[in-house]
């Protein structure tokens, strides 16, 4: 067995020393209390007051320090290595930005319509790496290459006409950024 935070070993010291502690302040207060108090009101002044839940609740305390350390130094056991072999295809949807996007000869527009077809597109495939190209008069690489098809959806979902404020359709620059 290791640990993952060793350097969390020296804070086991504070157990034992908490338990002494108790231990020493239950004994106190017995002793204070027999001191101070006749026997005849100990009964009358002491209802309600439980040394045995008293002692329960140190022990959970003292139970909840140990196991909060004992969590701080992540205990680990033995490993297992596994070979993962992954098949699929980069993929890298390039998206045209410009202007001409707005157009509405498709409903709702161009842009929100090739948006709602490569999130269906991100739907489908499994195990293949996704990116996504922003183009108008230059390219940008909005999302790289990726297995989180939920990362790739939110840049998807940022992608709009105002994204490339210069002009045009660099095909030639989008399909060498790609």
């Amino acid at each position: 067995m290791r640990f993952g935070n060793p350097h969390f070993l020296k804070m086991l010291i504070m157990v034992p020393a908490i338990i002494l502690f108790y231990v020493w302040a239950f004994k106190k207060k017995h002793t204070l209390i027999e001191r101070f108090v006749s026997p005849q009101l100990k009964a009358a002044l002491l209802i309600g007051v439980s040394f045995g839940k008293q002692r329960a609740k140190a022990t959970l305390l003292v139970l909840t320090l140990l196991f909060a350390i004992l969590a701080l130094l992540r205990p680990q056991w033995g490993f297992h290595w596994e070979t993962i072999t992954r098949r699929g295809v980069d993929i890298i949807i390039a998206v045209d930005v410009s202007k001409s996007m707005l157009a509405q000869d498709v409903s709702p527009t161009r842009i929100i319509r090739a948006k709602r077809k490569i999130a269906d597109l991100l739907s489908l495939i499994q195990g293949d790496r996704v990116g996504l190209i922003a183009f108008a008069g230059e390219a940008f690489v909005q999302c790289p290459l990726t297995l989180d098809h939920g990362a790739a959806a939110i840049f998807l979902d940022a992608i709009d006409t105002d994204l490339i404020p210069t002009p045009g359709s660099a095909i030639g620059e989008t399909i060498t950024t790609a």
